[in-house]
């Protein structure tokens, strides 16, 4: 069991070296791209040590996840890309695919956060380096909603006691409105705009959450008035 670790760790770790020896090549958003894919992969090395152990099933889960949905958009995009392209993942999946079997909900919460922030590269492509800090965003809300409950009972802050999940997504829109705000100060309405629209799509998200959370807390209180009667 070791010994496949060992390997799992190796294996990942060069896979992220000949990723970013390609580095240079590469121009534009594409490079940052190529940074997000392989860098986990080369963090890997880290679980060699217990000192970072904590980590390995969200690294194992990060990678697992990028490297099935990076496939997913060379298929639907470019298929000779993909054909190649598996020949270069599918060992590193293979690898990763029993690891799923350690904690599956917590697999399917990154996978969700990690599809958000695939999600936003492609759509908000045409705005460069900021598309890839905008999906960095998109992943840390993601996963901040779904491990919100727990997370409120280890940061003992009274202001964010009442926040639901739906509420961080809705915190996330201020910001970039108050980020695109400054853009059109600085006169850069196309960027502005951009950040705005990303900020729209939190807000209906967030409005989406907070109408499940209505319903569902809803339901609770009809199911224990029920119990009560009876």
């Amino acid at each position: 069991m070791k010994f496949i670790k060992i390997l799992r760790i190796c294996v990942l770790f060069l896979f992220g070296i000949l990723g970013l020896s390609i580095i240079n090549d590469v121009g534009g958003i594409y490079k940052y791209l190529l940074i997000l894919i392989f860098i986990p992969s080369i963090l890997h090395i880290l679980l060699l040590t217990n000192t970072f152990k904590k980590l390995e099933n969200f690294l194992n889960y990060y990678c697992l996840s990028t490297f099935i949905l990076v496939l997913i958009l060379l298929a639907i995009n470019n298929i000779q890309y993909f054909q190649k392209a598996i020949l270069l993942f599918a060992l590193p999946i293979l690898l990763l695919l029993p690891s799923i079997k350690k904690a599956p909900k917590l697999f399917t919460k990154i996978f969700i956060s990690t599809t958000s922030l695939w999600i936003t590269i492609v759509y908000f492509r045409n705005i460069g380096n900021i598309a890839v800090l905008l999906s960095i965003l998109s992943f840390i809300l993601v996963y901040l909603a779904l491990n919100w409950n727990k997370i409120k009972k280890v940061v003992n802050v009274s202001i964010l006691k009442d926040l639901e999940p739906s509420g961080v997504f809705v915190l996330g829109a201020i910001f970039c409105l108050l980020v695109s705000a400054i853009c059109l100060i600085k006169n850069n309405e196309y960027l502005s705009n951009k950040i705005a629209e990303y900020a729209y799509f939190l807000l209906v998200v967030g409005v989406l959450g907070a109408l499940y959370e209505y319903v569902r807390d809803t339901k609770k209180n009809n199911e224990g008035d029920k119990y009560e009667i009876y």
